[in-house]
C-alpha cells in the first residue's frame, strides 16, 4: 500500500527524526527509506518499483557510502 505524507519542517529536521527509522537524504529534496532501495546507479538512486530519485551532487559520496554499507549488512 502506498503512503503519502505531509509536513511542515525543514528538510534537515526532517532528515534528523527519521533517521532512526532508516531513512537517508540523497538529494535536497529527497528522503528515502533504505530498506526500499533497490539499486545504486552513478546519478540516481532506484527504488522498488522502478521509481527512481537523483542523487544530489553534494550528498552523492556520503549517500553511496551509507547505502552500500547497509546493503552489505
Amino acid at each position: 500500500m502506498e503512503r503519502s505524507y505531509r509536513i511542515r519542517e525543514t528538510m534537515a529536521g526532517a532528515q534528523e527524526a527519521l533517521a532512526v527509522y532508516g531513512f537517508v537524504r540523497i538529494h535536497k529534496g529527497f528522503l528515502v527509506n533504505e530498506k526500499a532501495v533497490w539499486r545504486i546507479g552513478s546519478r540516481e538512486v532506484i527504488l522498488k518499483g522502478d521509481i527512481r530519485l537523483p542523487i544530489g551532487k553534494s550528498y552523492k559520496e556520503k549517500v553511496k557510502e551509507t547505502l552500500v554499507r547497509l546493503m552489505m549488512a
